[in-house]
């Protein structure tokens, strides 16, 4: 029997895994840098996915209409750091958010 790419038997004893791991529940800052764990962020959120390819391709260009070259490295760091550390702000303001 399978159930959604994990492969399951009759005692309910998961053998292996197919599909992408699973995030953990508390992603710490460390963790938003490891490639593996931001990765599965962005498979299981596609909407945060897309916006962050907009945002890495739109805040260089902005700065360069905005301020020139000083301003098109601006975009670069800002849209780098905001593609490493989504994950961890937008896990800790959904959990946040739960709370309230």
């Amino acid at each position: 029997m399978t159930e959604r790419g994990k492969k399951i038997y009759p005692s309910g004893l998961r053998l292996f895994y197919t599909i992408s791991m699973d995030l953990p529940p508390a992603l710490s800052l460390a963790d938003s840098f490891k490639s593996d764990r931001r990765k599965a962020f962005y498979e299981h959120h596609k909407g945060v996915a897309v916006a962050m390819i907009l945002i890495l391709f739109l805040f260089p260009l902005v700065g360069v209409f905005v301020k020139g070259l000083s301003g098109a490295v601006l975009g670069v760091i800002f849209s780098v750091s905001a593609y490493y550390l989504a994950p961890y702000a937008l896990l800790k303001l959904g959990e946040w958010f739960a709370k309230a």
